[in-house]
């Protein structure tokens, strides 16, 4: 059941995430809610190292984990590391303005209700990376499993074809 509700989430991003948000009011990410500017800038005066360095500072000196510039919002987005993360990556969001370097927002992607627990979950038990190592392992041998029971199927219906086959002229 698990794998079937998160793949439909990574299938159906948009509707999955409606859905939630219906149930459980979901944040969305501070990125998305910046206004788009009429032209992208891509000659910011803050460069990336230095937005770097601004969210080093800012969190207290929590690693980075990855970043990305929106030139139409005119922001950087990080993803830093934090004790709340689920999995191996960061999941700690800030955004600083390109222009002033001043610190939007800085949240982690699990604060707020219920939807947000919800989707925060969706990838690290997709992937086993919530529980390490064993839940990992209990990913892989889920997946052997899988295709076990898929070929004793197809063999299973394979026989009963050929069996009917024989009976009906």
């Amino acid at each position: 059941m698990m794998f079937a509700v998160s793949s439909l989430y990574f299938i159906w991003y948009e509707p999955v995430v409606k859905l939630v948000d219906s149930v459980s009011p979901i944040t969305p990410r501070h990125i998305f809610l910046l206004p788009n500017q009429e032209q992208a800038r891509i000659d910011t005066p803050i460069s990336m190292a230095a937005a770097h360095d601004i969210a080093k500072r800012a969190s207290g000196g929590a690693g980075v984990d990855m970043m990305r510039f929106f030139p139409r919002k005119n922001a950087y987005e990080l993803r830093l590391f934090d004790p709340r993360d689920i999995d191996p990556h960061g999941r700690r969001m800030m955004v600083i303005d390109a222009f002033k370097g001043e610190v939007l927002s800085d949240r982690h992607i699990t604060e707020g209700g219920a939807g947000n627990q919800f989707i925060a979950w969706q990838y690290p038990l997709h992937s086993g990376k919530g529980f390490g190592w064993p839940g990992r392992m209990l990913i892989f041998f889920s997946g052997l499993v899988l295709i076990v029971v898929i070929v004793t199927g197809v063999k299973i219906w394979l026989r009963k074809r050929i069996l009917h086959r024989k009976i009906a002229p």
